[in-house]
């Protein structure tokens, strides 16, 4: 599979997320428990992973983060509006106040951002005194992460510094020699793709680290790794806990919807066991499709709950 077919597959899961949360009353019919409303949310779960997977190719590949790392900050500001209107507004009287940023949760694209400027960071200061504290604007945009209240939070920032990390962590583990992340060979094309290099079998063709298959289970290993906390350990910090502190009940069975969830995430690593490295075609114009994509998904169905849903309701 190309990057460009995952995006697509990335986008069109997220459409379906995003349409169950904000119609689910209209079209389910029942209480957000419904298994359909969570049937469609498990597939949305496939949409993250394949992001969160991209920000750190995309970080290893092009050939200016800093450029990178200013659309995705853009995109993030773009998108905070219809992100709010489409997934908090809950009533069609509008006023000034419900045009202000909804302060309880920022899109998305605020956690990218952050994710890919945790590891801007990390390249940038690897010269002197500077690589001794590389981690330290690292951490605090991680802790960003929580303090300005993203989707997934500091630890969707740290999955993705993770993410661009694994082939160190592999090393590390294994003690298999391998290049650093921020090593870029000479041959690349303007996007950081490799151009007419040989490559040994088990490398995968037009990286530009020499990025093994190795390294590719790792980066799924770590996305699983991401999605049990988010699914699974965010359910029994929440739910089971505080249910064993008010009312002295030990509850260690999962519920159905944490599994569900959980299950939806799998068909990702599936499909990005199968990513070939390559772009795909027409991807200058999917490039920014991708990024206009959010905000505009966002004000279609807020525009759709605007004139069908909020008079019915």
């Amino acid at each position: 599979m190309t990057a460009s077919t995952l995006k697509m597959i990335a986008l069109l899961t997220m459409f379906i997320d995003h349409t169950a949360v904000i119609f689910e009353p209209m079209l389910l019919g029942g209480p957000s428990t419904s298994t359909w409303y969570y049937v469609l949310r498990s597939l949305g779960r496939v949409a993250f992973s394949i992001y969160v997977f991209f920000i750190a190719e995309g970080c290893r590949r092009t050939s200016n983060i800093g450029k990178y790392v200013a659309r995705l900050a853009l995109f993030a500001v773009v998108s905070e509006l219809p992100f709010d209107l489409a997934l908090f507004i809950q009533n069609r009287n509008l006023g000034l106040s419900d045009f202000m940023l909804f302060n309880e949760h920022q899109n998305v694209f605020l956690t990218l951002a952050l994710g890919a400027c945790c590891i801007w960071a990390f390249q940038f200061m690897t010269k002197g005194i500077m690589k001794y504290a590389r981690f330290i604007p690292c951490l605090a945009c991680i802790a960003l992460g929580d303090l300005l209240r993203t989707d997934y939070g500091s630890m969707g920032v740290l999955f993705i510094f993770l993410l661009y990390m694994a082939p160190e962590l592999r090393m590390s583990v294994t003690k298999h020699k391998s290049r650093p992340p921020q090593y870029m060979p000479s041959g690349l094309d303007d996007n950081g793709f490799q151009v007419g290099a040989a490559r040994s079998d088990n490398t995968l063709k037009s990286n530009s680290v020499a990025f093994t298959r190795g390294d590719r289970i790792w980066q799924i290993i770590l996305l699983f790794l991401m999605e049990f906390y988010f699914n699974i350990i965010s359910w029994i910090r929440w739910e089971s806990i505080p249910l064993m502190a008010e009312y002295g009940i030990i509850d260690v069975v999962l519920p159905r919807y944490a599994i569900m969830l959980m299950s939806g995430a799998c068909l990702s690593y599936v499909m990005l066991a199968f990513y070939n490295g390559r772009k795909g075609k027409g991807s200058t114009f999917l490039k920014w499709f991708f990024y206009i994509a959010y905000p505009g998904h966002l004000i279609i169905l807020f525009v759709i709950k605007y004139l069908y849903v909020w008079p019915n309701s």
